[in-house]
Protein backbone atom coordinates (compact mmCIF):
# COMPACT_ATOMS: atom_id res chain seq x y z
CA UNK A 1 0.00 0.00 0.00
CA UNK A 2 1.01 3.65 -0.62
CA UNK A 3 0.39 6.01 2.40
CA UNK A 4 -1.45 9.12 0.79
CA UNK A 5 -0.57 11.09 3.85
CA UNK A 6 -3.44 14.61 4.03
CA UNK A 7 -3.50 16.53 7.21
CA UNK A 8 -6.97 15.75 9.11
CA UNK A 9 -9.17 19.32 8.05
CA UNK A 10 -11.80 21.21 9.17
CA UNK A 11 -13.69 24.59 7.91
CA UNK A 12 -15.36 27.58 9.28
CA UNK A 13 -17.93 28.61 7.85
CA UNK A 14 -20.65 31.82 8.96
CA UNK A 15 -24.30 31.76 10.29
CA UNK A 16 -24.43 27.47 11.57
CA UNK A 17 -27.76 26.13 11.72
CA UNK A 18 -28.45 24.59 15.51
CA UNK A 19 -29.54 21.27 15.21
CA UNK A 20 -29.18 19.77 18.55
CA UNK A 21 -27.25 21.21 21.74
CA UNK A 22 -24.00 20.16 21.13
CA UNK A 23 -24.06 20.06 17.13
CA UNK A 24 -24.39 22.53 14.55
CA UNK A 25 -25.00 22.05 11.04
CA UNK A 26 -23.00 24.66 8.86
CA UNK A 27 -23.14 23.39 5.83
CA UNK A 28 -23.85 21.80 2.44
CA UNK A 29 -20.23 20.79 1.30
CA UNK A 30 -19.96 20.71 -2.57
CA UNK A 31 -18.49 17.43 -3.51
CA UNK A 32 -16.23 17.30 -7.01
CA UNK A 33 -15.67 14.00 -8.31
CA UNK A 34 -12.39 13.33 -9.66
CA UNK A 35 -12.84 9.49 -9.67
CA UNK A 36 -12.76 7.56 -12.61
CA UNK A 37 -14.64 4.54 -11.94
CA UNK A 38 -17.26 6.12 -9.32
CA UNK A 39 -20.58 8.58 -10.34
CA UNK A 40 -22.63 10.01 -7.25
CA UNK A 41 -26.12 11.45 -7.76
CA UNK A 42 -25.60 14.14 -4.82
CA UNK A 43 -23.03 17.16 -5.73
CA UNK A 44 -22.71 17.84 -1.43
CA UNK A 45 -22.45 16.60 1.60
CA UNK A 46 -24.20 18.11 5.26
CA UNK A 47 -21.59 18.66 7.32
CA UNK A 48 -21.30 19.58 11.18
CA UNK A 49 -19.67 20.90 13.66
CA UNK A 50 -19.06 20.13 17.49
CA UNK A 51 -19.56 23.51 19.54
CA UNK A 52 -17.03 22.24 21.58
CA UNK A 53 -13.94 22.06 18.48
CA UNK A 54 -15.07 23.98 15.76
CA UNK A 55 -11.94 23.05 13.82
CA UNK A 56 -13.16 19.79 13.20
CA UNK A 57 -16.10 18.81 10.57
CA UNK A 58 -18.65 15.58 11.23
CA UNK A 59 -21.59 13.90 9.60
CA UNK A 60 -24.10 12.01 10.26
CA UNK A 61 -23.24 8.83 9.93
CA UNK A 62 -26.56 7.83 7.74
CA UNK A 63 -26.70 10.75 6.06
CA UNK A 64 -23.25 9.70 5.00
CA UNK A 65 -23.66 6.04 3.79
CA UNK A 66 -26.76 7.64 1.77
CA UNK A 67 -24.09 9.50 -0.14
CA UNK A 68 -22.36 7.22 -1.22
CA UNK A 69 -25.15 5.17 -2.26
CA UNK A 70 -24.30 2.38 -4.94
CA UNK A 71 -20.34 2.85 -4.69
CA UNK A 72 -20.98 0.30 -1.51
CA UNK A 73 -22.79 -2.92 -1.04
CA UNK A 74 -26.43 -3.36 -0.09
CA UNK A 75 -27.50 -2.37 3.71
CA UNK A 76 -29.80 -1.90 6.43
CA UNK A 77 -30.17 0.61 8.72
CA UNK A 78 -30.86 -1.14 13.00
CA UNK A 79 -31.07 1.80 15.61
CA UNK A 80 -31.57 1.29 19.35
CA UNK A 81 -28.68 1.60 21.86
CA UNK A 82 -26.43 1.19 18.71
CA UNK A 83 -26.38 2.52 15.52
CA UNK A 84 -25.70 -1.06 13.06
CA UNK A 85 -25.02 -1.19 9.44
CA UNK A 86 -25.85 -4.45 8.03
CA UNK A 87 -23.76 -4.55 4.64
CA UNK A 88 -25.29 -7.93 2.41
CA UNK A 89 -23.26 -9.13 -0.64
CA UNK A 90 -24.89 -11.31 -2.83
CA UNK A 91 -23.07 -14.27 -3.75
CA UNK A 92 -22.79 -14.72 -7.52
CA UNK A 93 -24.46 -18.25 -7.91
CA UNK A 94 -21.59 -19.82 -9.76
CA UNK A 95 -19.78 -19.03 -6.17
CA UNK A 96 -22.66 -20.44 -3.92
CA UNK A 97 -21.49 -23.90 -3.59
CA UNK A 98 -18.17 -22.55 -3.12
CA UNK A 99 -18.53 -19.83 -0.47
CA UNK A 100 -21.53 -22.17 1.46
CA UNK A 101 -24.16 -19.08 1.20
CA UNK A 102 -25.83 -16.82 -1.24
CA UNK A 103 -25.64 -14.16 0.53
CA UNK A 104 -22.43 -12.38 2.85
CA UNK A 105 -23.31 -10.06 5.90
CA UNK A 106 -21.20 -7.83 7.56
CA UNK A 107 -21.71 -6.29 10.59
CA UNK A 108 -20.51 -2.36 11.71
CA UNK A 109 -21.68 -0.97 15.27
CA UNK A 110 -21.33 1.97 16.73
CA UNK A 111 -21.90 2.77 20.47
CA UNK A 112 -21.65 5.96 21.49
CA UNK A 113 -22.05 4.86 25.18
CA UNK A 114 -18.83 2.48 25.14
CA UNK A 115 -17.38 5.05 22.24
CA UNK A 116 -16.45 1.70 20.35
CA UNK A 117 -16.83 0.43 16.57
CA UNK A 118 -17.35 -2.80 16.25
CA UNK A 119 -17.13 -4.79 13.16
CA UNK A 120 -17.81 -8.49 12.84
CA UNK A 121 -15.20 -9.19 10.20
CA UNK A 122 -12.19 -6.46 10.01
CA UNK A 123 -11.93 -7.17 6.38
CA UNK A 124 -15.46 -5.59 5.94
CA UNK A 125 -13.60 -2.13 5.76
CA UNK A 126 -11.80 -3.22 2.35
CA UNK A 127 -15.07 -5.35 0.72
CA UNK A 128 -17.50 -2.48 1.04
CA UNK A 129 -17.04 -1.52 -2.67
CA UNK A 130 -15.16 -4.54 -3.90
CA UNK A 131 -16.86 -8.27 -5.34
CA UNK A 132 -15.77 -11.17 -4.23
CA UNK A 133 -13.55 -12.44 -7.84
CA UNK A 134 -10.38 -11.11 -8.19
CA UNK A 135 -10.81 -10.45 -12.42
CA UNK A 136 -13.71 -9.82 -13.62
CA UNK A 137 -12.50 -11.00 -17.00
CA UNK A 138 -14.64 -14.05 -18.13
CA UNK A 139 -11.93 -16.67 -18.65
CA UNK A 140 -11.08 -16.20 -14.96
CA UNK A 141 -13.27 -18.76 -12.57
CA UNK A 142 -13.09 -19.18 -9.07
CA UNK A 143 -12.72 -22.65 -8.46
CA UNK A 144 -12.08 -23.22 -4.64
CA UNK A 145 -12.11 -21.07 -1.79
CA UNK A 146 -9.98 -22.18 1.71
CA UNK A 147 -9.81 -20.74 4.77
CA UNK A 148 -8.82 -20.89 8.63
CA UNK A 149 -11.18 -21.21 11.30
CA UNK A 150 -10.59 -17.85 12.95
CA UNK A 151 -13.09 -15.30 14.73
CA UNK A 152 -12.46 -12.26 12.86
CA UNK A 153 -14.36 -9.51 14.99
CA UNK A 154 -12.89 -7.05 16.54
CA UNK A 155 -13.80 -4.31 18.71
CA UNK A 156 -12.46 -0.83 17.85
CA UNK A 157 -12.14 1.57 21.54
CA UNK A 158 -12.10 4.94 20.13
CA UNK A 159 -11.14 6.15 23.78
CA UNK A 160 -7.90 5.21 22.52
CA UNK A 161 -6.93 7.54 20.15
CA UNK A 162 -9.11 10.36 21.32
CA UNK A 163 -12.16 10.13 18.64
CA UNK A 164 -15.47 10.31 19.70
CA UNK A 165 -18.70 9.24 18.29
CA UNK A 166 -21.53 11.63 19.25
CA UNK A 167 -24.71 11.07 19.48
CA UNK A 168 -27.80 13.84 19.43
CA UNK A 169 -31.55 12.93 18.76
CA UNK A 170 -31.39 9.72 17.96
CA UNK A 171 -28.36 10.50 15.26
CA UNK A 172 -24.89 9.16 15.24
CA UNK A 173 -21.78 11.24 13.83
CA UNK A 174 -18.60 10.88 13.36
CA UNK A 175 -15.40 13.12 12.19
CA UNK A 176 -15.60 13.46 8.23
CA UNK A 177 -12.23 11.74 7.88
CA UNK A 178 -12.86 8.73 10.23
CA UNK A 179 -16.35 8.18 8.21
CA UNK A 180 -14.05 7.99 5.34
CA UNK A 181 -12.05 5.81 6.96
CA UNK A 182 -14.83 2.89 7.97
CA UNK A 183 -17.13 3.63 5.56
CA UNK A 184 -15.38 3.86 2.03
CA UNK A 185 -14.37 0.52 1.69
CA UNK A 186 -10.77 0.23 -0.62
CA UNK A 187 -11.75 1.43 -3.44
CA UNK A 188 -12.20 5.13 -3.34
CA UNK A 189 -11.38 8.36 -1.24
CA UNK A 190 -13.06 11.62 -0.21
CA UNK A 191 -10.72 14.41 1.15
CA UNK A 192 -11.94 18.37 2.76
CA UNK A 193 -10.55 21.12 2.06
CA UNK A 194 -11.67 24.44 2.88
CA UNK A 195 -13.93 24.97 -0.42
CA UNK A 196 -14.82 21.57 -1.04
CA UNK A 197 -14.73 17.36 -0.72
CA UNK A 198 -12.74 16.03 -3.42
CA UNK A 199 -13.85 12.09 -4.61
CA UNK A 200 -11.04 9.98 -6.21
CA UNK A 201 -9.86 6.72 -6.20
CA UNK A 202 -6.96 4.65 -7.21
CA UNK A 203 -7.31 5.22 -10.67
CA UNK A 204 -7.08 9.09 -10.17
CA UNK A 205 -4.02 11.18 -10.45
CA UNK A 206 -2.04 13.01 -7.76
CA UNK A 207 -2.39 16.44 -9.58
CA UNK A 208 -6.74 15.98 -10.01
CA UNK A 209 -6.60 16.60 -6.50
CA UNK A 210 -4.13 19.08 -5.94
CA UNK A 211 -5.91 21.12 -8.06
CA UNK A 212 -8.83 22.16 -5.75
CA UNK A 213 -6.51 22.70 -3.08
CA UNK A 214 -6.84 26.57 -2.04
CA UNK A 215 -5.32 29.00 0.98
CA UNK A 216 -6.51 27.90 4.09
CA UNK A 217 -6.77 29.94 7.92
CA UNK A 218 -6.59 26.46 9.73
CA UNK A 219 -2.66 26.24 11.87
CA UNK A 220 -0.96 23.42 12.88
CA UNK A 221 -2.76 23.41 16.38
CA UNK A 222 -6.24 22.75 14.90
CA UNK A 223 -4.80 19.96 13.19
CA UNK A 224 -2.06 18.17 15.09
CA UNK A 225 -3.76 16.06 17.63
CA UNK A 226 -6.04 14.36 15.18
CA UNK A 227 -3.61 13.83 12.12
CA UNK A 228 -1.20 12.38 14.92
CA UNK A 229 -4.45 10.46 16.93
CA UNK A 230 -5.26 9.37 12.93
CA UNK A 231 -1.87 7.83 12.16
CA UNK A 232 -1.75 5.97 14.94
CA UNK A 233 -5.34 4.13 14.64
CA UNK A 234 -4.33 3.76 10.76
CA UNK A 235 -1.35 1.90 11.44
CA UNK A 236 -2.55 0.30 14.66
CA UNK A 237 -5.53 -1.47 12.25
CA UNK A 238 -5.44 -1.13 9.16
CA UNK A 239 -1.44 -1.37 7.79
CA UNK A 240 -0.40 -4.62 8.34
CA UNK A 241 3.24 -3.83 9.58
CA UNK A 242 2.44 -3.73 13.30
CA UNK A 243 2.64 -7.39 14.02
CA UNK A 244 5.71 -7.60 11.40
CA UNK A 245 7.52 -5.01 13.42
CA UNK A 246 6.13 -6.42 16.45
CA UNK A 247 4.78 -2.91 17.74
CA UNK A 248 2.17 -2.91 20.73
CA UNK A 249 1.17 0.00 19.94
CA UNK A 250 1.59 2.98 17.14
CA UNK A 251 0.51 5.57 19.39
CA UNK A 252 3.74 4.32 22.10
CA UNK A 253 5.61 4.18 19.11
CA UNK A 254 4.92 7.05 17.72
CA UNK A 255 5.94 9.53 20.71
CA UNK A 256 9.47 8.84 20.06
CA UNK A 257 9.32 10.85 16.82
CA UNK A 258 8.21 13.96 19.23
CA UNK A 259 4.82 14.60 16.83
CA UNK A 260 3.45 16.88 19.53
CA UNK A 261 5.97 19.01 19.37
CA UNK A 262 6.41 20.26 16.48
CA UNK A 263 5.68 23.92 15.98
CA UNK A 264 4.96 24.18 12.44
CA UNK A 265 3.39 22.27 9.20
CA UNK A 266 6.89 21.75 7.82
CA UNK A 267 8.47 20.43 11.13
CA UNK A 268 5.57 18.05 11.80
CA UNK A 269 5.61 17.11 8.21
CA UNK A 270 9.46 16.19 8.41
CA UNK A 271 8.56 14.07 11.87
CA UNK A 272 6.18 12.13 10.32
CA UNK A 273 8.77 11.41 7.33
CA UNK A 274 11.35 9.99 9.95
CA UNK A 275 8.36 7.98 11.17
CA UNK A 276 7.13 6.34 7.69
CA UNK A 277 11.36 5.56 6.84
CA UNK A 278 11.79 4.03 10.48
CA UNK A 279 9.19 1.79 9.20
CA UNK A 280 11.75 0.78 6.02
CA UNK A 281 8.61 -0.50 4.00
CA UNK A 282 9.30 -0.06 0.20
CA UNK A 283 5.63 0.60 -0.45
CA UNK A 284 5.51 3.06 2.27
CA UNK A 285 5.73 6.86 1.38
CA UNK A 286 3.84 10.15 1.66
CA UNK A 287 2.71 11.17 -1.67
CA UNK A 288 1.02 14.19 -0.75
CA UNK A 289 0.83 16.33 2.33
CA UNK A 290 -2.82 17.91 1.55
CA UNK A 291 -3.72 21.30 1.10
CA UNK A 292 -2.18 23.36 4.36
CA UNK A 293 0.89 23.23 2.64
CA UNK A 294 0.71 22.40 -1.24
CA UNK A 295 4.26 23.48 -1.91
CA UNK A 296 5.83 21.33 0.75
CA UNK A 297 7.39 18.58 -1.14
CA UNK A 298 7.77 15.24 1.24
CA UNK A 299 10.96 13.69 1.44
CA UNK A 300 11.94 9.94 -0.50
CA UNK A 301 13.83 7.59 2.07
CA UNK A 302 17.28 7.36 0.48
CA UNK A 303 19.28 6.77 3.33
CA UNK A 304 21.91 4.11 2.83
CA UNK A 305 21.12 0.17 3.28
CA UNK A 306 17.25 1.06 3.19
CA UNK A 307 14.78 -0.72 1.25
CA UNK A 308 14.41 2.14 -1.36
CA UNK A 309 17.93 3.26 -1.34
CA UNK A 310 18.30 -0.02 -2.79
CA UNK A 311 16.14 -0.78 -5.15
CA UNK A 312 17.15 3.05 -6.68
CA UNK A 313 20.38 1.30 -7.21
CA UNK A 314 19.40 -2.32 -8.50
CA UNK A 315 17.20 0.03 -10.56
CA UNK A 316 20.00 2.67 -12.20
CA UNK A 317 22.23 -1.26 -12.02
CA UNK A 318 19.88 -2.75 -14.51
CA UNK A 319 19.64 0.31 -16.68
CA UNK A 320 15.98 0.98 -16.11
CA UNK A 321 16.01 3.93 -18.02
CA UNK A 322 16.03 2.15 -21.26
CA UNK A 323 13.50 -0.31 -20.16
CA UNK A 324 10.00 -0.39 -22.39
CA UNK A 325 7.95 1.78 -20.34
CA UNK A 326 5.19 -0.51 -21.55
CA UNK A 327 3.98 -4.04 -22.20
CA UNK A 328 6.54 -4.88 -25.22
CA UNK A 329 6.56 -8.30 -27.01
CA UNK A 330 8.94 -9.35 -29.59
CA UNK A 331 9.58 -12.72 -31.68
CA UNK A 332 13.55 -12.09 -30.93
CA UNK A 333 14.03 -15.69 -32.66
CA UNK A 334 11.96 -18.92 -34.24
CA UNK A 335 10.52 -20.40 -31.84
CA UNK A 336 11.43 -17.90 -28.91
CA UNK A 337 9.26 -15.19 -27.37
CA UNK A 338 9.91 -12.58 -25.31
CA UNK A 339 7.67 -10.29 -23.32
CA UNK A 340 8.98 -6.97 -21.51
CA UNK A 341 6.46 -6.39 -19.14
CA UNK A 342 7.23 -3.69 -16.81
CA UNK A 343 4.23 -3.41 -14.70
CA UNK A 344 1.12 -5.40 -13.85
CA UNK A 345 -2.16 -3.54 -14.65
CA UNK A 346 -5.54 -4.45 -15.16
CA UNK A 347 -4.68 -4.80 -18.72
CA UNK A 348 -1.81 -7.36 -18.40
CA UNK A 349 -3.55 -10.49 -18.97
CA UNK A 350 -5.55 -9.36 -21.93
CA UNK A 351 -2.20 -7.86 -23.49
CA UNK A 352 -0.18 -10.88 -22.97
CA UNK A 353 -2.90 -13.34 -24.51
CA UNK A 354 -2.93 -10.98 -27.44
CA UNK A 355 -0.23 -13.21 -28.31
CA UNK A 356 -0.72 -16.59 -27.17
CA UNK A 357 -2.26 -17.58 -30.79
CA UNK A 358 1.60 -16.58 -32.07
CA UNK A 359 2.94 -19.58 -29.58
CA UNK A 360 3.35 -22.93 -30.62
CA UNK A 361 3.49 -26.09 -27.98
CA UNK A 362 7.31 -26.63 -27.51
CA UNK A 363 8.24 -22.45 -27.62
CA UNK A 364 10.43 -20.82 -25.78
CA UNK A 365 8.87 -17.87 -23.29
CA UNK A 366 10.96 -15.27 -22.01
CA UNK A 367 8.91 -12.79 -19.25
CA UNK A 368 11.24 -10.02 -18.47
CA UNK A 369 10.17 -8.35 -15.28
CA UNK A 370 14.03 -7.29 -14.73
CA UNK A 371 12.44 -3.56 -14.36
CA UNK A 372 8.77 -4.86 -12.98
CA UNK A 373 8.03 -2.39 -10.58
CA UNK A 374 4.81 -4.23 -9.19
CA UNK A 375 1.19 -3.08 -9.37
CA UNK A 376 -1.95 -5.24 -9.81
CA UNK A 377 -2.35 -8.66 -8.66
CA UNK A 378 -5.29 -9.20 -10.71
CA UNK A 379 -2.13 -8.66 -13.89
CA UNK A 380 -0.32 -11.20 -12.22
CA UNK A 381 -2.95 -13.74 -11.75
CA UNK A 382 -4.30 -13.25 -15.45
CA UNK A 383 -0.70 -13.61 -17.00
CA UNK A 384 -0.10 -16.95 -14.41
CA UNK A 385 -3.00 -18.79 -16.00
CA UNK A 386 -1.86 -18.45 -19.62
CA UNK A 387 1.26 -20.13 -18.46
CA UNK A 388 0.02 -23.00 -15.89
CA UNK A 389 -2.95 -25.88 -15.97
CA UNK A 390 -2.92 -25.70 -12.82
CA UNK A 391 -5.06 -23.14 -10.36
CA UNK A 392 -3.61 -20.20 -8.92
CA UNK A 393 -3.49 -19.61 -5.27
CA UNK A 394 -4.43 -16.05 -3.63
CA UNK A 395 -3.76 -15.93 -0.65
CA UNK A 396 -5.33 -13.12 1.80
CA UNK A 397 -4.01 -13.04 5.28
CA UNK A 398 -5.25 -10.34 8.02
CA UNK A 399 -2.39 -9.91 10.54
CA UNK A 400 -4.55 -8.63 13.14
CA UNK A 401 -6.91 -11.47 13.21
CA UNK A 402 -4.95 -14.38 11.75
CA UNK A 403 -7.92 -14.91 9.47
CA UNK A 404 -6.26 -16.48 6.39
CA UNK A 405 -8.19 -16.99 3.04
CA UNK A 406 -6.70 -18.91 0.15
CA UNK A 407 -8.67 -18.59 -3.40
CA UNK A 408 -7.72 -20.81 -6.15
CA UNK A 409 -8.12 -19.73 -9.66
CA UNK A 410 -8.45 -21.11 -13.00
CA UNK A 411 -8.77 -20.15 -16.85
CA UNK A 412 -12.07 -20.79 -18.17
CA UNK A 413 -11.35 -20.63 -21.89
CA UNK A 414 -10.51 -24.02 -23.71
Amino acid sequence: LVLLLMTMSGCFFEEPVLVNERLLKYTDKEVINESNAYTIQEDSIPLYRNEEDESVSYVDIEEFVAFLGEGLLNYNVFKEDTLLLDFRQVIPSEMVDLIGTDIAIYEIEFDHEENTIYTSDLDIFTRLNLVHSISTNEFVELSDIQSNDVNPEVTIDLDDYNFDILYENNHYYLPMYLANLFLTGASFNLYETDDAIILFDYGTETEQVQEHYTSSSLTLDDVKDATNNYLALYFDYFYGLKEEKEIDSFTMYLETFELDEQNTFIDHYEAISDFVFSLDDLHSRIIDTGFLLPEYTPKENFLLGSKVNTYSIAYQNSQCSVFPEAFDYQEIEEGTHLFKIPEFTFDTGSQFGDYVSLIENGDDIIIDLTCNTGGSLQGVVELLLYLSDDPIPVRNNNSKTNSLVEEFYVNDEE
